[in-house]
């Protein structure tokens, strides 16, 4: 199996949200950070068999915009299995389910992506916001990270 886990763009502070961590939405910054990482799996020619995503506000917009932007027919799956946490036992679970033959991809925050990482790979190493990783046969084959993309054009 194919598992892209992308950590959520950047989004406000929890100041700016009410103090509510879970309605923290994108800022502008984010948004195209959104924008570059669909731009990117387009050009790969990603096509998705299931999108998994946390049901927080960042992670949603960050995954409706990267489904939008690889042409994602399907309906975002959300799943509370990938709320900001570092217990990676639920989603093991959902993905032991897939089929080895599928693409998925998954949505979510620190320190859940990097604990899942570490889980699929043995290698613990952080996520920058809106930064992609391609896990497949237990290792980590592709990375991009769009906060080192053309950091001018941000």
């Amino acid at each position: 199996m194919k598992v892209y886990i992308i950590r959520h763009s950047w989004a406000v502070s929890a100041q700016n949200s009410a103090g509510v961590d879970r309605d923290r939405w994108l800022t502008l910054k984010g948004r195209r950070i959104a924008e570059s990482v669909a731009s990117t799996l387009a050009a790969k020619n990603l096509t998705p068999d299931l999108i998994l995503v946390s049901p927080y506000a960042r992670a949603l917009q960050t995954a409706e915009i990267v489904a939008a932007g690889i042409g994602f027919n399907g309906m975002l799956s959300v799943t509370q299995s990938l709320i900001p946490s570092d217990d990676t036992t639920d989603i093991e679970s959902i993905l032991a389910s897939i089929p080895d033959e599928h693409t998925v991809i998954l949505f979510s925050h620190e320190p859940m992506v990097s604990s899942l990482t570490g889980m699929m790979t043995g290698t613990f190493t952080g996520f920058r916001p809106g930064q992609v990783r391609l896990v497949e046969h237990s290792e980590v084959q592709w990375s991009f990270d769009p906060n080192e993309a053309s950091p001018g054009s941000l």
